[in-house]
């Protein structure tokens, strides 16, 4: 083989083997690949299996948990139990004309029971939050479906409608017990729930504070009992008060608190301040003070007993019977017949007859003029003396 040969053999052979070792590892390279891709997929199928399997104890876990809240699955059993909870639920709260009524139950798959029921009531805001408040005490598979709150005619008084949903597992037992845990809303006290939600009117304008309508200042006596009235007002149509004395008041001193009336009996003389409290009925409460003086004073003196008018009164009888001149003097003739007498009267004599007391100022030809505390009237003949002066006053 000559030179030129052999290199060309070289040459041939160099290429042969670099195609080889190219082709080995490209073979290699590829299985390796298709393992690595094997191993990612079976990781991935493995992941997704350990998921499942997690998501199954999940559901596991959640379907017990449900079942411990479930109605019992026997349909009659279920029905009776929710609506005997509800009914209890609704006439704890003190409401009116309340109803329970029990519509339809529904399958759903293989997996529960709805059942419906309808819940009417009539209360005041406070009541029916003590109602829903109670209600999710007790931790049931249950859904409110809708809720409507509506003022009534009478003031304050809502008109409830409700429509709610108790369900049942297929799977719980027939004589499922009741759950044992309160509900989330149920952890809340009531009086917390009343302060988010109750504490408001929700149908009209914002609740006013009574106003003081009395008198501030009252006179009282020393040793006798007094009551004193402390007046206050509401704004607000269909409202009630109750009243309540402050921590200064005398500890003999007691309050009315549905009317407001005070009643003390002081044991001594002065002045004394005491504050008087309104809360209404309205929400929020709104509350009124008011500050009272109170002046203790002694007795007055006893009153003298006014004389008694005579039984009868002659001056209604007694009449001017005649005017009679003697010795150029005249004088009147004044006949008393209920005394049986002729009083002949002049001028300056005492005229006392019944309860007419004067004297006699003139007496003429016509006529006597008589003065009776300080007023002058005239008596003529044929008159008595009681309508003489009854028509002297008139004039």
């Amino acid at each position: 083989m000559s030179r030129r040969e052999r290199i060309l053999a070289a040459v041939v052979a160099a290429a042969l083997l670099i195609i080889g070792v190219n082709w080995i590892a490209r073979s290699i390279r590829n299985a390796y690949e298709t393992r690595q891709s094997r191993l990612s997929s079976l990781n991935s199928e493995l992941l997704g299996k350990s998921e499942q399997q997690l998501v199954g104890a999940q559901a596991d876990a959640e379907i017990a948990e449900f079942r411990k809240r479930s109605l019992p699955s026997d349909d009659e059993r279920a029905i009776a139990v929710f609506q005997a909870w509800l009914r209890d639920c609704i006439t704890t709260a003190g409401v009116s004309n309340p109803v329970v009524d029990y519509t339809t139950t529904q399958t759903i798959g293989k997996l529960y029971k709805i059942h419906a029921f309808t819940v009417a009531a009539r209360g005041d805001l406070r009541q029916l939050l003590q109602f829903l408040h109670r209600l999710h005490n007790r931790n049931y598979l249950q859904r409110t479906r809708s809720l409507s709150l509506q003022p009534t005619d009478k003031p304050g008084e809502l008109q409830l409608q409700m429509s709610i949903d108790g369900v049942s597992l297929l799977s719980a037992l027939p004589d499922q017990p009741d759950p044992p845990e309160l509900g989330p809303r149920g952890e809340r006290s009531f009086e917390e729930l009343l302060a988010r939600i109750g504490n408001r009117n929700i149908f009209s304008e914002a609740n006013r504070a009574p106003k003081f309508s009395g008198n501030s200042l009252a006179k009282v006596t020393v040793g006798r009992t007094a009551t004193i009235d402390a007046k206050f007002a509401d704004p607000d149509e269909g409202q009630s008060l109750r009243y309540a004395l402050g921590s200064d008041a005398p500890s003999d001193m007691k309050i009315d608190p549905q009317t407001g009336a005070i009643e003390w009996e002081p044991a001594e003389v002065g002045e004394f301040k005491v504050l008087v409290s309104a809360f209404d009925s309205g929400l929020p409460q709104q509350r009124s003070d008011q500050e009272l003086v109170i002046q203790v004073e002694e007795p007055p003196p006893p009153e003298q007993p006014a004389a008694e008018p005579p039984e009868f009164d002659d001056a209604k009888q007694a009449r001017l019977t005649g005017l009679i001149n003697t010795r150029g003097q005249w004088r009147a003739w004044i006949n008393v017949p209920t005394k049986g007498k002729l009083w002949k009267l002049g001028v300056g004599d005492d005229l006392k007859i019944g309860t007419v007391s004067g004297q006699i100022v003139d007496v003429t030809d016509r006529y006597v003029e008589v003065e009776t505390e300080g007023q002058r009237w005239t008596l003529t003949v044929g008159q008595t003396i009681e309508a003489a002066r009854a028509a002297a006053a008139e004039n």
